[in-house]
């Protein structure tokens, strides 16, 4: 339903739909998703499904979305930006990550993420996983050519790492 949204030429400028949602429903038409648009339902919101045309999401755009615990990428997505979950303490469960190919800086810092797939990553910035202490399996890229500093800082239940052809 997109008569909640404020969309203009593609861009996701506002949603002024109920507070009290447990689901988001990025609607088919958003192109570019920017970093305040979204934040009325940061409080309540528990997962979030992308259309198809969603391309782009600005910084933060999720940051400190405390109930957050699911989201469904959008198979043209192919970069989640700087801190763009970063302290979604309950965010347990990423799908739809085959089209990432670029992470930023702090993307997923201090989530509950347990376990994740990035089989098209070439590039992650630094402190991507820091503070995921629930961490416990990773599955990368062979097209990623380098692993910043603290990458993977405090993810003390790491216990597999792999690199996929």
């Amino acid at each position: 339903m997109t008569d909640h949204f404020v969309i203009k030429d593609g861009k996701l400028i506002e949603y002024c739909g109920p507070e009290e949602i447990e689901e988001l429903v990025i609607p088919e038409g958003v192109i570019q998703l920017d970093n305040y648009s979204i934040r009325r339902v940061k409080y309540c919101v528990k997962s979030v499904i992308m259309s198809e045309s969603l391309t782009q999401i600005r910084d933060a755009a999720f940051r400190e979305f405390t109930n957050l615990e699911k989201v469904v990428l959008s198979p043209n997505l192919t970069v989640i930006p700087e801190a763009c979950f970063c302290e979604c303490k309950k965010l347990s469960e990423i799908t739809n990550t085959e089209g990432l190919t670029e992470i930023g800086s702090r993307a997923f810092e201090a989530t509950k993420l347990q376990k994740i797939s990035l089989p098209n990553i070439e590039k992650m910035g630094v402190s991507v996983f820091k503070y995921c202490f629930d961490l416990e399996t990773v599955e990368l890229s062979c097209k990623l050519k380098m692993i910043h500093y603290c990458c993977f800082g405090y993810c003390k239940s790491l216990k597999d790492l792999k690199l996929r052809e």
